[in-house]
């Protein structure tokens, strides 16, 4: 499962596993939509936050607890993606195959420049299911 104190004993970020907007961000990533968005994007080629960098600066970049404007903190959102793709089979490109990570202006990123790009190596533990619910169409029969 994905878990905020597994993710923060693994990267050595200890100190800061009581951090709530720390966690919230952390949250944010595990949203079906925003790993979606960051498959989807990756799977063309493109840096992974090109669809979420606005959204989570939005909402995250003056955290008082956790402000994306500081870059050790950008740092860490950066491997907290990391940590959430790999449930999924995901890992960041090999080096020697790195393209442009650049964010486009199309992510509308003010505090974000680049973004892993990743690819899919394995099966994963988790996997996201996404379903189309339509609203019920009643008739009033008394019309």
């Amino acid at each position: 499962m994905l878990d905020y104190r597994e993710f923060c004993g693994k990267i050595g970020f200890d100190r800061d596993a009581v951090n709530a907007d720390a966690m919230r961000v952390f949250d944010f990533f595990c949203q079906p939509e925003v790993i979606h968005s960051m498959i989807v994007f990756s799977e063309v080629g493109l840096p992974a936050f090109s669809g979420i960098a606005k959204e989570l600066e939005q909402n995250f970049a003056d955290a008082p607890l956790f402000p994306l404007q500081k870059l050790p903190n950008r740092q860490i959102v950066g491997k907290m993606a990391k940590f959430v793709l790999e449930h999924f089979g995901y890992e960041p490109i090999p080096k020697s195959m790195k393209k442009n990570t650049k964010l486009r202006e199309f992510s509308q990123a003010r505090l974000f420049g680049q973004s892993a790009i990743y690819t899919k190596t394995g099966q994963g533990q988790l996997r996201i299911s996404m379903t189309i619910q339509y609203p019920r169409l009643t008739k009033d029969i008394h019309s």
